[in-house]
C-alpha cells in the first residue's frame, strides 16, 4: 500500500506541471472541452465545521466582493459573489483561501457561448475494471480527498478537501491522467428548468383512446387495454410526490429523497412538477379512488394500476449536481423500477 501511494504522488507531481498551463478545460467523452472564466464572479464555500460564523461579516470584510448573487446554479453549498475588479483574479482566489471561515474558493466557469457551468466540491470519477474498492480508497487518500458515494462498480463521487491543495477542476484533470482512470470530471451544477403543466397537442382530438371524459365515456380508452396488473413499478424522478385523491397511498412505494438524504420524497411548498408527472402516469379519478369526492374533479392517467416509486432530486429554484441525477437513477433501478420518468 505504501509503494502504491508513492507512485501516485509521483504522478501528482508530473500531472500538476501539465495542468498549470492547461487547466481551463475538462475531459468529456470526445476529449478536452474548453472552459472560460467570468472574472466578475467567484464561488465561495464557508466552512460548515466552524460554529457561529457571521457570513455577512466575513464578506463585508473583503472589499472586492460587492454582493451575493441569488438564484445561481451553485451546488455543494457554494454561493456566487460578484466582484468589483476583475484583474488579478487568481491571486484574489488564493487570498480567499486564507480567510478565516472560507473553506473553498473556485472560479466561475462558462462555456464558449457564455452558459454558466459551475463546479462544486465533488468529482465524478470512473476507474477501469482492475481497480478494486480498496485501491480506489487508496487513490482518494493519496490525493487528500474522500469518497462520498459509490454510484456503480468502479464509479465514484469523490469530495475535494483543503488537504488536496487543488481546485476541483485541476484535481479532476490530474485524476484523469492516472492510468487507472476511465473518466474524471467535476460534478457540474445546474438548475432544472420546469416546463408548463399544460401543453398544446394538435392531435388531441384524434386521441380519444387516451382519455375518458366525465359524463361522456369513450367506447374504448387506454384503461380498457392497459390491464389491471399492479406489478409494474414506475419511478418518477422529479421534485417530489405525496398522495392525493387521485393517487392513493396504496400505490405509492417507499421512495427516496436524494436532495435531503432521507426516505421522505415530499415536494417543497411550491413544487408540483413531480405531482403533475405522476398524475399523467398513474392518477385514478376520484370516483375510482376515494369515494364521496366530487366526480367532476380529478384527472385520468395512462394506467391507474401501476405503482409509483418517487425519487426527489431537487427543490424548485435551486441547483443540483449531475451526480444527484446519477444517484437517483441508480437508486430507482436498484429498487425495482421497470420504467423511469425523468421529465
Amino acid at each position: 500500500m505504501f509503494s502504491f501511494k508513492l507512485s501516485l504522488r509521483a504522478l501528482v507531481i508530473a500531472a500538476a506541471f501539465i495542468s498549470v498551463t492547461n487547466a481551463q478545460h475538462y475531459y468529456g467523452g470526445d476529449g478536452p472541452i474548453p472552459l472560460y472564466v467570468d472574472s466578475t464572479k467567484v464561488l465561495i464555500k464557508f466552512d460548515p465545521d466552524i460554529p457561529f460564523l457571521d457570513l455577512g461579516e466575513i464578506l463585508d470584510a473583503i472589499p472586492r466582493i460587492t454582493s451575493v448573487i441569488e438564484n445561481e446554479e451553485a451546488i455543494d453549498n457554494f454561493i456566487v459573489c460578484s466582484l468589483q475588479v476583475s484583474t488579478g483574479y487568481y491571486q484574489f482566489l488564493d487570498s480567499l483561501n486564507s480567510v478565516y471561515g472560507i473553506l473553498f474558493s473556485e472560479p466561475y466557469y462558462v462555456l464558449n457561448d457564455g452558459t454558466p457551468i459551475m463546479v462544486g466540491q465533488t468529482i465524478c470519477i470512473g476507474f477501469n475494471g482492475s481497480v478494486s474498492a480498496i485501491q480506489a480508497d487508496s487513490i482518494a487518500d493519496a490525493f487528500g480527498i474522500t469518497i462520498d458515494t459509490a454510484i456503480l462498480s468502479n464509479v465514484y463521487i469523490m469530495k475535494n478537501t483543503p488537504a488536496s491543495g487543488y481546485g476541483v477542476l485541476e484535481l479532476a484533470n490530474i485524476l484523469y491522467d492516472l492510468p487507472q482512470t476511465s473518466f474524471s470530471h467535476p460534478d457540474f451544477g445546474l438548475r432544472p428548468t420546469l416546463t408548463a403543466y399544460k401543453a398544446f397537442d394538435f392531435y388531441h382530438s384524434r386521441q380519444p383512446h387516451l382519455k375518458k371524459v366525465i359524463g361522456q365515456f369513450n367506447v374504448a380508452s387506454v384503461w380498457d387495454f392497459a390491464g389491471t396488473s399492479d406489478s409494474v413499478i414506475v419511478s418518477v424522478i422529479d421534485d417530489g410526490l405525496i398522495q392525493h385523491e387521485d393517487l392513493p397511498l396504496a400505490r405509492i412505494l417507499q421512495g427516496a429523497d436524494i436532495k435531503d438524504g432521507d426516505k421522505n420524497p415530499y415536494p417543497f411548498v411550491s413544487d408540483a412538477h413531480g405531482m403533475a408527472t405522476a398524475g399523467i402516469i398513474a392518477a385514478s379519478h376520484t370516483i375510482d379512488s376515494i369515494a364521496g369526492l366530487n366526480q367532476n374533479t380529478g384527472v385520468i392517467s395512462m394506467d391507474r394500476f401501476v405503482k409509483i416509486l418517487p425519487v426527489r432530486l431537487f427543490q424548485g429554484g435551486e441547483g443540483m449536481g449531475l451526480s444527484d441525477m446519477a444517484k437517483g437513477i441508480t437508486w430507482a433501478w436498484k429498487n425495482g423500477a421497470a420504467i423511469l420518468s425523468n421529465s
